[in-house]
Order: structure tokens, then C-alpha cells, then sequence
């Protein structure tokens, strides 16, 4: 019969049982009826007596086993798709066995195992997320642009922590942006800086004037953010602000 001592030593907890499985293509139950000192057939008994007489170091063999080869493939598509359901039907099985197996991977020690919101967080960062925001202006269309759902989307943005006042401040400060470049092409247009009665007069100078006073408060507020005098006809050529 063989060392029960000796397998106890092998296999320590769980995580050792299946790197032995996958090692040596042996079952958790006839493992674990070899520690109990269980009848078992001669077969296996013989089995596990070579292999504990090779003294072979079980990391080696865990690595070149076909089955964790194929455990690493799974993850490594998983990770690039971050779809079970795509990873099983390229292996020709459920998703639920894809799961599974990456679960096995996690527990081998070959990887880190995590569902498909922590994975896409884990590809896409804080600072993408508020970069991308801040160009397109819609979570939506960052969602898009991510490969993701508007639904995971919202999940990161709670994992990360970013706020509706945060993403609020970003649509001001890019409004406040656009409306200083709107301004100075005015500016360019018409040689000076335009009064207020002079920026009613068109239609662009009316949504201008609009979008000034939701995001400073008043025209007035704004030249003074812009260090732009109070407009008289002797000031309309002042200098144009900096951007």
C-alpha cells in the first residue's frame, strides 16, 4: 500500500489535490481515498508508488501538463475578450465549464481569476475613463468607445469612485473652453471685443452670450475671468485673452 504519510505531505489542502489531479491525470476522489488508506485498484496504487519514487517536483510538471496549458489559453483569451460565452464556444464547450476552469487556474496559482467587471476595470483605468468623459461628454459613448456596456461602465465608475460632480466639473470646464474659442474667433471676426448688444445682433453671438451666463453667471464675470475690461469704444481693441 502506499506512504499515506508521504501523500498527506503532497497534498496539503485543496489547492494541492488539484495540482496533483492535473498533474498525473489522477481523480480528487482516488486521491483521496489513497490518504484515507482506502482499497483502491493495484493499478493506481502502483501509479502514485512510481510517481512518489521519481521524487518529481510537482511546480515542474504543473507547467508542462496539457490540461493547465490549456487552463493558461482560456485565460489568456478570457482576458482579451472578457466574455465567457466567446472563450466557449472557440473550446467548443458551456460557459459555466469556462468558468470553472478559470476557477482552477485561480486556485492552481497559475493566475488571478476575475469576473468581467473587474477585469474591464483592471483594463480600463481612472484616468482613461475621465479622459475619454472629457471628449466625448457621454458615458454612453465612453462605454462604446471601451467595448463595454453602459451598465459595467457604471459599476467602474462606483469602483473607481467617480462622482456625478466630478464628471459635472468636467463638462463645465471643457464648456468654459469651448466658449472662451467661440469668443475669440467673434473677436477675429469683427477686428475688437464685442459688447453685449453687439453679440444679441447674430444668432451665434445670442447662443454665445446664453452658454456665457449659464457657465459664468454674466457676460461681466467673464471679462473679468478673461481680464478683459468693461467694453467701450475706445477698448474694443484689447489684446485677446490667453488660452
Amino acid at each position: 500500500m502506499t506512504n499515506q504519510n508521504s501523500l498527506s505531505e503532497i497534498i496539503q489542502n485543496d489547492a494541492g489535490m488539484l495540482k496533483f489531479s492535473c498533474c498525473f491525470g489522477l481523480k480528487p476522489s482516488s486521491l483521496t481515498k489513497l490518504q484515507e488508506n482506502k482499497n483502491v485498484s493495484k493499478y493506481l496504487t502502483a501509479r502514485f508508488q512510481a510517481i512518489f519514487d521519481q521524487q518529481i517536483n510537482l511546480e515542474t510538471v504543473l507547467l508542462d501538463s496539457p490540461r493547465v496549458k490549456k487552463i493558461i489559453k482560456i485565460h489568456q483569451l478570457y482576458q482579451i475578450t472578457g466574455n465567457l460565452e466567446k472563450v466557449g464556444r472557440e473550446y467548443g464547450v458551456s460557459r459555466e465549464r469556462i468558468r470553472q476552469l478559470l476557477i482552477q487556474g485561480d486556485k492552481l496559482g497559475l493566475f488571478r481569476y476575475r469576473k468581467k467587471s473587474l477585469l474591464a476595470a483592471e483594463r480600463l483605468s481612472r484616468e482613461k475613463i475621465l479622459e475619454d468623459y472629457s471628449g466625448v461628454l457621454r458615458l454612453t459613448r465612453v462605454a462604446r468607445m471601451n467595448q463595454i456596456s453602459p451598465g459595467l461602465l457604471k459599476k467602474i465608475l462606483s469602483e473607481y469612485q467617480i462622482s456625478r460632480d466630478e464628471l459635472k466639473a468636467i463638462r463645465t470646464e471643457k464648456g468654459k473652453a469651448e466658449s472662451v474659442r467661440k469668443y475669440i474667433s467673434i473677436v477675429e471676426q469683427i477686428g475688437h471685443h464685442p459688447s453685449s448688444s453687439e453679440l444679441q445682433r447674430e444668432k451665434e453671438g445670442r447662443y454665445l452670450t446664453t452658454k456665457i451666463n449659464r457657465l459664468w453667471g454674466s457676460i461681466r464675470t467673464f471679462r473679468q475671468e478673461l481680464g478683459i475690461e468693461k467694453i467701450n469704444r475706445k477698448q474694443r481693441t484689447l489684446l485677446l485673452p490667453a488660452v
